[in-house]
């Protein structure tokens, strides 16, 4: 069951974040009074204090990483931004540029060894390369299987998990799975959803919201659902339906913030 806790102290969605449900990082995002932020809030596990700024203020960016070692890259600056930054608990430096640049990609991994697949090129097209970040630069990986943006992701470098997005033409149910080598499908979603959020591992996933193609509309969703490396099956809906949220922690132990729904941007905390 999901509960609600405090409250982020900006309202954001198409933000990132990182950690676990007792020590998280939020960062980024669209303020609807601010616009684009560069906002830092952290989480200790009862309430949500201001931070650091980022360098960089962008929206639709990836995080991943803990609260004292957190990793941010990609987003949307006005144009894509190919910029990384490395939190080290107290401040956001610069880590290595992204060899493109990116928006509404999905990652995993950790601060020295992360992953970045899938994403929106400054075309507008979803892509499909997957890049890995060793704590100082970023390289070329294998591709996944299809073009897509606006997907979830999870894992780690040698254990990811990708779901839901929109692959240029439709919003989709499909997963792949990543094992440090070749992309492979894995289990659909019960949903056609993009714009959501993931947490948890490859074994272990836990997919949170995002906007769901109810055809002919679409529309916010409370949905999650649990993979188990496998096959999906729902889960306990959150209390808010919203997209463009930011969920981490693992399956059992999750932590769910900010997001925008039918109220607009939202700064609910919700964890399970």
């Amino acid at each position: 069951m999901w509960t609600l806790s405090s409250n982020l102290n900006m309202a954001r969605h198409s933000l990132a974040g990182c950690g676990t449900q007792g020590a998280a990082l939020s960062f980024g995002g669209i303020s609807m009074e601010y616009g684009t932020t560069d906002e830092t809030e952290i989480f200790d596990g009862t309430s949500w204090a201001f931070g650091s700024n980022l360098n960089t203020a962008r929206r639709g960016l990836v995080g991943c990483g803990t609260a004292l070692a957190g990793l941010g890259f990609g987003g949307d600056i006005g144009p894509n931004s190919d910029k990384t930054e490395e939190y080290d608990g107290t401040c956001w430096s610069a880590g290595g540029d992204m060899q493109v640049a990116l928006t509404f990609s999905a990652g995993g991994g950790t601060q020295a060894a992360a992953l970045s697949f899938g994403g929106r090129q400054s075309t507008g097209s979803g892509t499909y390369p997957t890049y890995t970040y060793n704590g100082t630069a970023w390289a070329l990986d294998v591709n996944m299987n299809v073009h897509i943006q606006q997907h979830a992701g999870c894992g780690s470098p040698s254990a990811a998990l990708s779901f839901g997005g929109y692959n240029g033409t439709f919003i989709t149910n499909k997963s792949e799975e990543y094992n440090g080598a070749v992309w492979a499908s894995g289990g659909d979603l019960n949903t056609f959803v993009s714009l959501l959020s993931g947490s948890g591992t490859q074994v272990a996933g836990l997919a949170l919201g995002g906007w769901a193609d109810n055809r002919p509309l679409g529309d916010y969703t409370a949905r999650t659902a649990t993979y188990d490396g496998a096959a999906w099956a729902a889960s306990d809906n959150l209390n808010t339906a919203k997209k463009e949220l930011e969920g981490d922690g693992t399956q059992t132990a999750s932590i769910v913030f900010g997001g925008y729904g039918d109220a607009g941007s939202l700064a609910t905390t919700e964890q399970n």
